[in-house]
């Protein structure tokens, strides 16, 4: 089985998060994409501590610098090629004014992609509305990923602003439908009442220590950037679920099914 979802050559990226998953995401796409004429936008309002130097991708010269800003610096600075990068050192707070950094630094011939690596429900609603209504209604397609993970594994979710195309291998019947965003295929997270991070600092330190944690936020963060490379240079992928267990270092893809609005999408 495969889905297709067209893709231009030139990518405008925007990585939402740059903690535990976006970190690694944010350089790991810029050595697969290094050559190309690409931009990569890393946003969080975040500052490196202490407890981030075990699981995320800073050092110790990084503390008390901006997340977002140290990446920006030091990636180009390693990778030949490094796609042009921009950091946004601050919390997504208000989707209009998300909106216009996206309308800022979108042009034409440009594929646009939102890769979210946050923590919490709110934030994820937040950028939902932008991709699914706001960049819509402007008629601009938008290839989007979800990233989330608990102690036992991660998983991947990916989807877009508009239908695509899904060729089952053995009937070669072709369908085309929406893919189901990580709210929707796991409506459970919605029960979750949380507040986005600029507005309410009450982030709780999860498994900052945890092993089978920091794993997951790697394997999450190589996905990102393995799918969005494979994308850019195919336009088609296996599926549009990725689900890693670490303890046995397994990672599986499939489809979901489309979404069409049922309480639980679970194809």
């Amino acid at each position: 089985m495969s889905i297709t979802i067209p893709v231009n050559k030139k990518l405008n990226i925007h990585v939402i998060g740059a903690g535990g998953t976006g970190g690694y995401a944010v350089s790991y796409l810029a050595r697969l994409l290094a050559g190309g004429d690409h931009k990569i936008h890393v946003y969080d309002g975040d500052r490196v501590e202490v407890k981030n130097l075990k699981r995320q991708n800073f050092t110790v010269e990084d503390l008390d610098l901006n997340k977002a800003q140290v990446l920006c610096d030091r990636v180009p600075k390693e990778v030949y090629g490094c796609p042009k990068m921009t950091a946004h050192p601050d919390y997504i707070t208000a989707k209009d004014e998300f909106l216009a950094e996206i309308l800022t630094s979108f042009d034409q011939g440009e594929s646009l992609l939102i890769l979210l690596a946050v923590d919490n429900v709110a934030t994820r609603k937040m950028i939902n509305e932008v991709i699914l209504k706001d960049l819509l209604e402007l008629g601009i397609p938008v290839i989007a990923m979800d990233s989330g993970n608990d102690n036992q594994g991660g998983q991947v979710m990916l989807y877009a602003n508009a239908p695509v195309s899904h060729q089952e291998p053995m009937t070669r019947k072709t369908e085309q439908g929406m893919l189901p965003t990580m709210l929707q295929y796991f409506p459970e997270l919605d029960k979750i009442k949380d507040d986005n991070p600029g507005l309410v600092m009450n982030c709780a330190d999860n498994a900052e220590s945890e092993p089978q944690a920091m794993m997951a936020n790697v394997r999450n963060g190589e996905l990102l950037a393995l799918i969005t490379a494979r994308l850019m240079e195919t336009g088609k992928i296996a599926g549009n679920l990725w689900r890693s267990d670490i303890l046995t270092g397994n990672t599986r893809c499939s489809f979901t099914g489309f979404y069409e609005g049922k309480e639980e999408p679970h194809g």
